[in-house]
């Protein structure tokens, strides 16, 4: 799950709306600081994204809000959280 949320997130790192907002994902470490976000960048170690992307599935399992940000990223979390509620049960 946290493989397939970052490949997920990677792909729409540069997606703009009509608007001209960015609708690219910050991970809940940076939502406060989303300006200055670089997960993507190679400025972090791989083991760090990883590290982000399983944080973020950990999450998913517990039905967390995780923020996202466009329609593919919603549909895939609301397919994880429906998995994972009904592995909860």
């Amino acid at each position: 799950m946290g493989c397939g949320w970052y490949m997920l997130t990677f792909s729409n790192k540069d997606l703009i709306d009509r608007d001209g907002r960015s609708l690219k994902w910050y991970p809940p470490t940076d939502w406060v600081n989303f300006v200055d976000s670089n997960l993507f960048s190679n400025e972090n170690s791989l083991a760090f994204k990883f590290l982000m992307s399983l944080y973020t599935a950990i999450m998913m399992l517990g039905s967390n809000e995780i923020g996202p940000v466009n329609k593919s990223e919603i549909a895939f979390c609301s397919v994880c959280l429906l998995i994972s509620s009904l592995m909860n049960a």
